[in-house]
């Protein structure tokens, strides 16, 4: 489903924050990318969108290249790919349901898109996405009225709403607390059972990778270093991920 060829990502500074990583993941894995912060892994997930142009490699989806895409072919291609941002990335002064609506933008077209009009089946299921998050009742709320993890609920039904074939999730929980953090793991992961779509998620908790992940992707300084499964996941392994021993 997804394939990345030897990508890697060097900034103007001479930063090295990709280094030649490669795998495939097939259509509903969840893939956890593990390591700590600095580790390169918020630049893989973007390369993979292209919110960041990787230096060198190659990325496709489903067979389609998406290094290399055009402006209207990349478009396209970003429609089945959503994104959960750690901090949000909401607009915090509309609506809930503005932000949610946001999903469909790929599919609405420009002039109706400049002023927020969507049809009232995206409006619908807007609706009952949040409803399916829980949040249904703060759909006519400010977006920055809300908690962190009432936000990041948000953020996964903006995603939903794109109809993804693959949602990247860039550090979902680490600016929320241990429950939240968990409830919001768990909503991924009932999307991955239940609607069959492909997850990579960024995260660097072991405990965490070992819950929620079916395969675990160790990252650190640009590279990948192993790839294993969370029964498989050892200390030694997570040992060398992180400048100071940490426990299993």
């Amino acid at each position: 489903m997804l394939s990345l060829d030897h990508v890697s990502k060097t900034y103007q500074d001479g930063t090295e924050a990709v280094r030649g990583v490669s795998f495939d993941l097939q259509p509903g894995e969840f893939a956890v990318v593990l390591g700590q912060s600095g580790a390169g892994k918020s630049t893989l997930l973007r390369c993979i969108n292209r919110l960041v142009e990787p230096t060198a490699g190659r990325i496709a989806l489903d067979g389609s290249e998406i290094t290399g895409a055009q402006p209207a072919r990349l478009r396209q291609q970003r429609r089945h790919i959503g994104m959960i941002f750690q901090n949000y990335n909401l607009v915090a002064r509309s609506m809930v349901l503005t932000n949610v609506l946001a999903g469909r933008l790929g599919y609405t077209p420009v002039a109706a898109a400049l002023i927020n009009h969507f049809s009232r089946q995206d409006v619908a299921e807007a609706h009952a996405t949040l409803d399916r998050l829980g949040i249904a009742d703060k759909a006519h709320r400010r977006a920055d009225s809300l908690s962190g993890g009432q936000q990041q609920r948000v953020g996964i039904a903006r995603a939903l709403m794109q109809h993804p074939k693959i949602i990247l999730a860039d550090e979902p929980v680490a600016s929320l607390d241990p429950a939240a953090a968990g409830s919001i793991l768990e909503i991924l992961k009932d999307i991955n059972t239940r609607d069959g779509v492909t997850i990579l998620c960024n995260l660097h908790v072991p405990e965490l990778a070992r819950r929620f992940g079916r395969r675990i992707l160790g990252m650190k300084a640009g590279k990948l270093v192993f790839d294993t499964v969370p029964d498989a996941l050892d200390a030694a392994q997570i040992d060398t991920l992180y400048d100071m021993p940490v426990s299993p």
